[in-house]
């Protein structure tokens, strides 16, 4: 989750040919900001499984922050 509460995570997609960032360099980019990095690839079943859950999660991350009461529907004006 990026500081202030919003999730976010950063897909390193593999491919075959060259790549534009290298997956250690996206990871250096996040983890100051508290993001994640998942390597993904679309040629096996693990980095198919790989790009479901991530997105799984951050559907799930997003719900929950849509969910989650605000200060001012609490009833304590």
């Amino acid at each position: 989750m990026i500081d202030d509460g919003r999730p976010a995570v950063i897909f390193a997609c593999k491919s075959e040919g060259t790549t534009e960032v290298e997956p250690s360099m996206a990871d250096v980019i996040g983890q100051p900001i508290n993001v994640g990095l998942i390597e993904v690839t679309e040629n096996t079943s693990d980095g198919k499984s790989k790009m479901r859950n991530g997105l799984r999660w951050l559907l799930y991350k997003l719900e929950q922050r849509h969910r989650k009461p605000s200060y001012y529907d609490s009833g304590w004006d």
